[in-house]
Parts: C-alpha cells; sequence; structure tokens
C-alpha cells in the first residue's frame, strides 16, 4: 500500500511490481501506474523496476483558475470559457483564435452532460446585460479539431447537425449544443 497525500492506493501486491513472462520464470523487470483525480488535480504515480534498481516517479497536473479536469477515455482534460473582450459577438474562427491562446490548445465542446452542464454554469457568468450569452463549441461543419471529444455524436444536442454549419450553445429554444443559424 503507498499512501500519497491521505488517499490510499493500492498496487495490486505487497511486493515490487513485477510481470510474469512464463508460469515457470518470474521476471523482476517492469513497471505499474495509477492514475487518479481529486478535486480538480490529478495524480499520477509511476514504479519502475529494473530488476535491482526501483524507480518511483510522481506527477501531479492541475487546471488553471475557472477550469475544471474531466476526464475522457484514457486522456484528462482541463476545460473552461473563454469571453471576447466586449459585448459583441465574435464569430466561430475568432473563436478558435482566441481558445488558442495563452498556453491552451484549442477549442473544444461538451464530451457528455457533465461538460455540458460545467459549461452551462459558467455561462452564466458571461451575461452582458439583457443579451444571452452564446458559447462556440468545436465543430465546422463535419471538421473538428478536439480528437479527445470523440466526434460531434458525443454532444449532447437538440437535432442532427448535418454537415455544415458551426456549433454552438445558447440558443433559446435548444438546451443543448445546436448549429449556427446564418441568415
Amino acid at each position: 500500500m503507498m499512501l500519497i497525500y491521505g488517499e490510499p492506493r493500492f498496487l495490486g501486491t505487497e511486493e515490487c511490481p513485477k510481470r510474469e513472462l512464463n508460469s515457470l520464470v518470474v521476471d523482476t523487470t517492469g513497471s505499474v501506474s495509477d492514475t487518479w483525480m481529486n478535486d480538480n488535480t490529478m495524480y499520477n504515480v509511476t514504479i519502475i523496476s529494473d530488476g535491482s534498481i526501483l524507480t518511483i516517479s510522481r506527477r501531479v497536473y492541475e487546471c488553471d483558475t475557472g477550469s475544471k479536469l474531466f476526464r475522457r477515455d484514457s486522456v484528462y482534460v482541463c476545460i473552461g470559457l473563454r469571453f471576447f473582450n466586449s459585448s459583441k459577438c465574435g464569430n466561430h474562427t475568432e473563436a478558435v483564435t482566441l481558445c488558442q491562446k495563452d498556453g491552451w490548445l484549442t477549442i473544444t465542446g461538451p464530451r457528455g452532460l457533465d461538460e455540458f452542464n460545467y459549461l452551462i454554469s459558467l455561462k452564466e457568468t458571461a451575461r452582458y446585460g439583457t443579451f444571452n450569452s452564446l458559447i462556440w463549441v468545436d465543430g465546422n461543419g463535419v471538421n473538428m479539431t478536439d480528437d479527445t471529444i470523440g466526434g460531434q455524436d458525443q454532444y449532447p444536442k437538440c437535432s442532427t447537425f448535418g454537415t455544415t454549419l458551426c456549433k454552438y450553445i445558447g440558443q433559446g429554444n435548444c438546451g443543448k449544443v445546436t448549429i449556427a443559424k446564418l441568415v
């Protein structure tokens, strides 16, 4: 058993990491890794043995203020909202550019309801008077930049998207992701 930050993590045996090459020979080389989330922080502990030396490494990843950690299959992502500097509604291309500033990777969107509800909770802080704030999300036609979403089929949506137009959240009659209806 290993104790890190007061949370017990079990490696599965009481010995150093090992793997069996066959049922008759035990090789004491190998590695184990444990990754978990607590609040808005991800922890990763890796133990590697070459047979005579045991190396233990620990990594801690934290999301920026105003963003939250989510797990997408085997990938962990920090999600937040970036706001335009004025009440002027920027277009999708400007939103993509804004999302790539200051070390942020790319524009993304909600993979499932947990992420969607988080974005909606942040949306309420972005109101300009009586204007309804919209959230641009990844997806220009069928093209997406964030592979961790798993495609636009992962979005909670009101209807099918088709192959054109950009995706966003905030249309009055659609409580989920929808397409921009250009006039």
